[in-house]
Order: structure tokens, then sequence, then C-alpha cells
């Protein structure tokens, strides 16, 4: 199931940005590689100091509470995959439909 959403995600979403706004899509493609890097980094640099299980659950209970480590574990792991999903269901409908 994840490769499907990836995948669809890759295909279905670079097509139609790069209808949208041109050959500028490879600068979006480039921009977003880098935000990647920089994120994996962050994550890797803070893994290392906060030696615990739990992601940004983890990362942000040892900077702040617990409250807000629940917060930023509920928005990273649940509200942004269902965005993620609903984002891809109606890209595939908008397909499907035309």
């Amino acid at each position: 199931m994840i490769g499907a959403i990836v995948g669809s995600d890759i295909y279905i979403a670079s097509a139609i940005t790069a209808g949208l706004i041109g050959p500028l899509w490879i600068l979006v493609w480039i921009v977003a590689g880098i935000m990647a890097t920089i994120l994996a980094r962050v994550f890797g640099y803070l893994s290392y100091y906060v030696p615990r299980a739990g992601g940004s659950f983890a990362f942000v209970s040892a900077a702040f509470d617990d409250f807000y480590g629940f917060l930023a574990g509920l928005i990273a792991g649940n509200l942004i995959y269902a965005f993620i999903v609903v984002h891809n269901a109606t890209l595939l409908m908008r397909e499907l439909i035309h």
C-alpha cells in the first residue's frame, strides 16, 4: 500500500505540477530534495542527542513537555498521513472523471 501511495504521488502529482507550472517543476523537485535532506540531517542529529524511540514525540518531549510531544506525535503520525491519503484519492478521482 505504501508503494502505491508513493508511486501515485510521484507520477500523478508530478504530471499535474508539470502541467500547471511548466518547466519550473524541476526546481520544485530540487527544493523538495534539499528540504528532505535537511530534515533527514536534523532527525539524525536529534536522534543522536535524544537516543529514545518515538521520533518527533521523543524529541519534542525532551525539549518541552509530554503534552507538546503528544501533539507533535499526533500531528506527525495521524493527521499528515490522513492528508496524504485524501490528497491522493482526490487526484485519482480527478483523473478518473476526466
